[in-house]
């Protein structure tokens, strides 16, 4: 049995552009969804805005709970002034972290130690993530005055992905130093 033919002064339609008239739809889709971005400032709406009660700043699609978990971090107790960044993107599944919290000297030590961070150094270049920023919600406009940096590369491993971290710690006043993080997966 054969097809049954076409209703006179009609013709066919082809597969072929059945399939380019949807590939044209979809591709015109990601195009306006790009061009919205774009417009409105995408990850950087974020700039001046209050970060909520629990400290994330607009944009945060993850909880800080599942950054620390990620990238080891183990933040003290007595951390003050917490404000965080922490995204997941698109079908790639990776994370990045911006923070930034003031502690005791104490605090810091336990975070350094109990995150595994290598010990702090006064050259910029251990960073190989770039200078943390003072808020990553933009709200203080002011940097880190007297920063100590440290960084590391941490290898992929049976339960993780391979990532870096970069941290600059504030300690011109030494009894309430500010710690600004930067981490993402590589």
């Amino acid at each position: 049995m054969s097809a049954p033919a076409p209703a006179p002064g009609k013709t066919p339609k082809s597969p072929f552009l059945l399939l380019l008239s949807v590939g044209l739809t979809l591709a015109l889709l990601v195009a306006a969804v790009i061009v919205t971005v774009s417009l409105t400032g995408g990850h950087d709406a974020r700039t001046g805005a209050a970060p909520d009660a629990g400290g994330a700043c607009r944009g945060s699609n993850v909880t800080l709970h599942t950054v620390s978990q990620r990238f080891r971090l183990k933040l003290p107790d007595d951390a003050k002034d917490l404000h965080y960044l922490a995204h997941s993107g698109g079908l790639s599944g990776e994370y990045d972290l911006e923070m930034r919290f003031r502690t005791t000297a104490a605090g810091l030590q336990h975070f350094l130690a109990g995150s595994g961070l290598p010990k702090l150094s006064g050259n910029v270049d251990v960073l190989r993530t770039g200078v943390p920023e003072a808020d990553p919600c933009r709200q203080d406009a002011e940097g880190l005055r007297h920063a100590s940096y440290a960084g590391d590369q941490v290898a992929g491993g049976a339960d993780h992905g391979a990532y870096v971290r970069g941290v600059a710690v504030d300690d011109s006043d030494r009894a309430r130093p500010v710690v600004a993080l930067i981490a993402m997966d590589t």
